[in-house]
């Protein structure tokens, strides 16, 4: 019974536990680590490899149980940590199990039978796997063999795509690098935007790792990319990234064009090369020489037989993305080539195909034909060329009078010295593969073992001995006489017997042997010739003459072989030259007078004669006097009037005598020559004779001052042939100015009264100041006229004019129609003569007034200027007449000392403004003068006026001057007007639209300039729709606009202020009316303030706005702050970028400044948006303003004329959306 009992009370209590632990015991659920995975890579690389895992229950006890890939357990972790080194199976599974009980000792069983512990377990749903094993390097298929090549950078996708193997299990990543190595991207899918990468030749590999990724862009490919074990891929993909250059393209050799024979059997390829070309795709473009396609080639290989015949053109295209094929027949750079992008070659190679031809042969210089050379002991060579060749090879053929082949040379140029008397030819050969020639075989015979041709002709080659033959004159005598100034007896004839087939010539040489001229022609011509004895020889030779300055004895008289005959023709050359002559003092006339007691005079010649020389005496008609036979003239003998005397050389007898007609005459029987001047003789007597205007008056009126010349044209009746001059005299007869001539009298002195004349002869003697009556006019004889011209003076004075009322102005409107009297008066003229007022317009006479007065209508539009004449005579100008062309008066007259300016316009106030600026912002009560200056563009030449107003234009103020203190102002806004006007300004006014501003015409500027004066406010700033905080992301590719809103109270300028948090100034935004991109700015928080000022700004970037002065008059910041917040990471962020940093100016030299800046900019901060410079004055006026180049490099100096700024204080303002910086000028003079 007692055994019964414990067997039922141990049977109870067992299925009671049971019962009670299977209701504590989680069922089983899944497992994973701490950090959610169920897939673990370790590396068996001898380190710590602790991972952790997290059990799915706390409210049983927890093991974790990992086995290997068969599920044997191999050990039991009770922590959830388990360092996986020393366990060296690829493969582990870790199961999670909630238990009750004892753990029981199960490692080495199979999990599926292993009883875990006492009591009851709940395996997971799942196990963790985990992979130990080291990661292998990754294989890239075969697409790494060959490059890709994509058009980058340029905007367009260029997506890629990497094939690669994993021979390990691990975490997969893709990485880029550029040419050093460096890491550009990361990816974790195999898919890129290549385009997207910052490389031009760039690997693309694959990375097998376990533990955690840490390689970061700009690492080394070799640096450690994982916390734990990794492998790179052994091989990678190239991407190569370009913009399209087609380079050049050449044969193998460097040429750029080849000859292929067309009818050639011969199998041949030719080989391109491209040079300088961008990276990409290459294709070879063949097309005809208009540059249309014909096909389209592969392999830079290319056979001649794909070519048709005739000349072709080859272009190389690089290439990306996807060719186009369809562009034959179309002209080549009409062709879209891909679908990304491309570039052809700037050069191409030219292809001849056709037959060759061997052209036409000639020698060298020379037409074709026959040359003839000597034999002797000199080398003759002989030069060829050829015209009109076609093909790529060419021979010089030299063949018998039969044409079978004697030679044949690379060479144009052969020497036939070491040939016998004979005759050969030459033949040109143009071939492509190799000659086949032999000697012996006809020219007709096959020449190459490809294609060939001979030249269309053939060249003659003889070759002989030097003969010069026997020479004579044509009357077969040796020798002569010749006058060398009988043209007719210089031209020789010579005959010659020389049967020599070498070249001829003659050569003239002095009496010792000196070669002085030669000729082929055997006509030979002696005009050039000097007097002397010369002799004449035949020369037979072969190649180049060496005659200039040589001996004819000389041994090196050719360059080939030559003889000269044995006996010369002798000449003899005589000349008549007669030079110029002078007399003996040099001079080349005399004058005498008729009384003169010189008895002869010396004649010279400047030439010696060897030939008989005489003096001719003629008349002024050329006819002959006498003969004079000595150097010396006789010149008692010679009568009254005017002789020529000529030299005169002969030959022969002479044949000139008195009567003869010198010109005319043969003077001698042989050559003669007269001298190529003749000698003046003057003898005659002094006669001054009557004197008198050319009209035949005898007085003269000088009207000073009137504007006019006073022409003195004079007349007289000597005959003499001695000089004359005109003399003027005061009224005592007194010399005032000697030869006075045709000249305007109004600039002599006024002490002219009479004017003489004066016939002499010899060095004037009289002098400025000397009675002409009592002193000694001339050295030689004189004679003073019979008369005198009296000259009158007179002088007559305008006065000077006034308009009533004493106005030197007057205006007048334009439009009116009443009709206006004015009166004219003038004080100060010459009493007793005639007086009219002028109107001038434009150097036009406008009017003409004889009472002294004259009305609006008389004037036209436009600036008149009204002169007052005084004048004796007529008054001549008639309106519409030029005053610069006509003459006013017949008589003496006289012009106003000044004029009266009528201007007659229509109103025009035109537009004003103040250096450029139409609105200022002040503000009151700063004690600082605010002065500008006013100007009127386009405003009518009439009076004008600055009218201020209020802004309901109730006027405040006029003013006549342009310049005013704008710190006078009243609080709130005004206006200035511009008034152009005529007539008088009406104080009564009181409101701009007033239609009697004026007693008169006048026009109001439809414009005006506005003053704004009123205390700063800078109210309460916000986002539109009224926040004051906002999150962004800024340096992605998507705009981050903001729109901001203030309600400031008075209408200064605003503008915001973009600071740090520290309120250290980064840029400013003064255009506030449309939405501010930040995208691109630093990351970071950042605040906008608002700031209401008067001025212009003058704080600068990094000054604490809260403390610094914000501008050069009041300003007030706004009652808050927007705060921005802006990342570059996070959901709002996508297409990351990057946006620089620092300071926008690099340098502003030289600073002080005088006539010009130069200015460095980073150039980082130009790229996009419209960035711009302007110069300011501390007004806040913009001066200058420049819009930027955004290609300017930060080496580039971009250069601001300061030469027309006034000295002071500027500034410099950089601005470009966002980015805002300044610096302060200095302009001094």
């Amino acid at each position: 019974m007692n055994y019964a009992y414990r067997l039922a009370t141990l049977c109870l209590f067992f299925c009671l536990t049971n019962q009670f632990i299977s209701a504590q015991c989680v069922s089983g659920k899944k497992v994973e680590t701490f950090g959610g995975d169920t897939l673990v890579y370790s590396c068996p690389d001898d380190q710590s490899d602790i991972i952790s895992f997290k059990p799915y229950t706390y409210s049983t006890p927890f093991i974790f149980v990992i086995t290997d890939d068969r599920d044997t357990i191999r050990r039991i972790s009770t922590s959830g940590k388990l360092d996986f080194n020393g366990l060296n199976n690829p493969e582990y599974h870790v199961y999670g199990y909630s238990y009750k009980g004892n753990i029981k000792k199960v490692i080495g069983q199979h999990i599926g039978s292993a009883r875990i512990t006492d009591l009851c377990y709940e395996q997971s749903l799942n196990y963790i796997v985990i992979i130990r094993e080291y990661p292998l390097s990754p294989v890239i298929d075969a697409q790494s063999f060959s490059p890709v090549f994509v058009c980058a950078p340029d905007g367009k996708a260029d997506p890629i795509k990497i094939n690669s193997t994993f021979p390990s299990r691990s975490l997969h990543k893709y990485v880029v690098v550029d040419e050093t190595s460096t890491l550009v991207a990361i990816y974790e899918e195999p898919d890129f935007d290549a385009d997207q990468l910052n490389c031009k030749t760039c690997k693309a590999y694959a990375v097998s790792y376990t533990g955690d990724f840490i390689g970061k862009v700009g690492a080394k490919i070799n640096d450690m990319l994982a916390s734990d074990c990794h492998a790179v891929s052994t091989n990678f993909l190239t991407l190569v990234r370009d913009t399209p250059k087609g380079g050049s393209i050449s044969l193998s050799d460097d040429q750029s064009s080849l000859f292929i024979c067309s009818s050639s059997i011969k199998n041949q390829t030719i080989p391109l090369v491209l040079k300088n070309n961008s990276a990409g795709y290459v294709r070879y473009i063949i097309t005809d020489t208009a540059d249309k396609v014909l096909a389209i080639q592969t392999n830079a290989e290319l056979p001649a037989s794909v070519l048709a015949n005739g000349i072709c053109r080859i272009w190389g295209l690089t290439y990306t993305g996807t060719l186009f094929t369809e562009g034959l027949g179309k002209k080549i750079s009409n062709i879209l080539w891909s679908d990304d992008c491309y570039a052809l070659t700037t050069s191409y190679i030219t292809i001849s195909k056709s037959l060759p031809d061997g052209g036409k042969i000639a020698f060298q210089g020379l037409s074709a034909g026959d040359i003839i050379r000597c034999l002797d002991d000199k080398a003759d060579i002989v030069q060829f060329e050829s015209i009109g060749e076609v093909g790529p090879k060419q021979l010089w053929v030299l063949s018998d009078t039969t044409d079978h082949i004697i030679s044949w040379t690379g060479v144009s140029s052969i020497d036939v010295n070491n040939w016998p008397v004979t005759t050969r030819r030459m033949y040109h050969l143009t071939f492509t593969g190799d000659t086949t020639l032999q000697i012996g075989q006809s020219v007709s015979a096959s020449a190459s073992d490809d294609c060939y041709d001979y030249s269309d002709n053939y060249l003659t080659i003889l070759t002989d001995v030097p003969d010069p033959g026997t020479i004579t004159f044509d009357d077969l005598t040796m020798e002569k006489f010749v006058c060398i100034n009988d043209s007719a007896g210089m031209l020789l004839h010579i005959k010659n017997l020389s049967a020599s087939r070498l070249n001829l010539t003659y050569v003239l040489t002095d009496s010792v042997g000196r070669v002085i001229r030669y000729q082929n022609n055997q006509s030979f011509n002696l005009s050039s010739s000097e007097k002397g004895k010369y002799n004449l020889y035949a020369i037979s030779y072969a190649g180049a003459l060496n005659l200039e300055g040589n001996q004819i004895e000389a041994k090196d008289l050719a360059s080939g072989c030559f003889k000269v005959s044995g006996q010369p023709l002798k000449l003899t050359v005589g000349e008549a030259r007669a030079g110029s002559i002078k007399f003996e003092n040099g001079k080349d006339s005399i004058l005498l007078c008729s009384n003169s007691n010189l008895v002869s005079a010396r004649l010279t010649s400047s030439t010696a004669h060897l030939t008989p020389f005489v003096f001719v005496l003629t008349n002024v008609q050329d006819t002959v006097i006498r003969i004079l036979k000595t150097d010396t003239f006789n010149l008692n003998g010679s009568s009254r009037g005017l002789c020529k005397i000529w030299g005169l050389a002969y030959t022969g007898e002479l044949r000139l005598k008195a009567g003869d007609y010198f010109p005319g005459t043969l003077a001698s029987t042989g050559c003669n020559e007269r001298s190529s001047n003749a000698l003046i003789l003057i003898k005659d007597r002094p006669e001054g004779g009557d004197i008198a205007l050319v009209n035949g008056d005898t007085s003269f009126l000088v009207c000073y001052k009137d504007g006019w010349p006073d022409l003195l044209n004079i007349k007289k009746s000597s005959s003499s042939l001695l000089p004359y001059q005109y003399v003027a005299t005061d009224e005592q007869n007194l010399i005032i100015q000697l030869n006075v001539g045709n000249v305007n009298l109004e600039l002599l002195p006024s002490q002219v009264k009479k004017i003489y004349g004066v016939s002499y002869l010899g060095l004037v003697t009289a002098k400025v100041g000397e009675s002409i009556t009592e002193a000694d006019f001339a050295s030689d004889c004189y004679e003073l006229s019979r008369n005198v011209i009296h000259v009158n003076n007179e002088e007559i004075r305008a006065g000077n004019i006034r308009l009533e009322q004493n106005l030197a102005v007057l205006d007048l409107c334009l439009q009116s129609q009443s009709v206006d009297t004015f009166k004219l008066s003038v004080n100060g003229s010459t009493a007793g003569v005639s007086y009219y007022f002028i109107g001038i317009k434009d150097d036009t006479l406008r009017f003409v007034s004889k009472a002294g007065q004259f009305t609006s209508q008389d004037c036209p539009e436009g600036s008149t200027q009204i002169f007052g004449i005084a004048f004796k005579g007529n008054f001549l100008a008639l309106p519409g007449d030029k005053i610069s062309a006509h003459r006013l008066v017949d008589s003496c007259y006289g012009v106003s000392t000044n004029s009266i300016l009528v201007r007659k316009y229509q109103p025009e106030a035109g537009i004003i403004n103040a250096n450029g600026n139409t609105s200022f912002y002040l503000c009151p009560g700063d004690g600082q003068a605010d002065f500008v200056s006013l100007s009127a563009v386009g405003a009518a030449p009439l009076s004008y006026a600055y009218v201020v107003t209020n802004a309901g234009d109730s006027i405040i103020a006029v003013s006549t001057q342009s310049i005013f203190d704008l710190d006078t102002f009243p609080i709130g806004l005004c206006k200035i007007y511009g008034l152009s006007y005529n007539g008088l300004l009406n104080g009564h006014s009181k409101f701009i639209q007033d239609n009697n501003l004026v007693n008169g015409c006048f026009e109001v500027t439809d414009s005006f300039i506005r003053v704004f004066k009123a205390p700063a406010d800078g109210g309460r700033l916000e986002i539109f729709g009224g926040d004051t905080v906002i999150n962004i992301c800024v340096e992605d590719l998507a705009a981050d606009t903001i729109r901001f809103n203030y309600n400031s109270s008075v209408a200064l300028k605003y503008a915001l202020l973009v600071t740090d948090a520290q309120n250290r100034l980064q840029s400013v935004i003064q255009d506030l009316s449309g939405r501010h991109d930040f995208n691109g700015s630093d990351p970071g928080v950042c605040r906008v303030y608002g700031v209401s000022y008067g001025g212009i700004l003058t704080a600068f970037r990094n000054d604490d706005i809260t403390k610094s002065k914000l501008a050069s008059g009041c300003y007030d910041l706004s009652d808050n702050y927007v705060t921005i917040n802006k990342s570059n990471t996070g959901g709002l962020c996508k297409n990351l970028g990057v946006t620089p940093e620092n300071k926008v100016f690099l340098s502003v030299y030289p600073n002080p400044a005088s006539d010009l800046v130069k200015i460095r900019l980073k150039s980082k901060y130009l790229t996009g948006g419209r960035p711009q410079l302007s110069v300011s004055n501390i007004s806040g006026g913009i001066n200058k303003k420049i819009i930027l180049d955004s290609q300017i490099t930060d080496n580039q100096d971009i250069i601001i004329n300061t030469s027309d700024l006034k000295p002071g204080m500027y500034f410099i303002m950089f601005q470009n959306g966002y980015i805002f910086d300044s610096i302060k000028l200095t302009v001094l003079k």
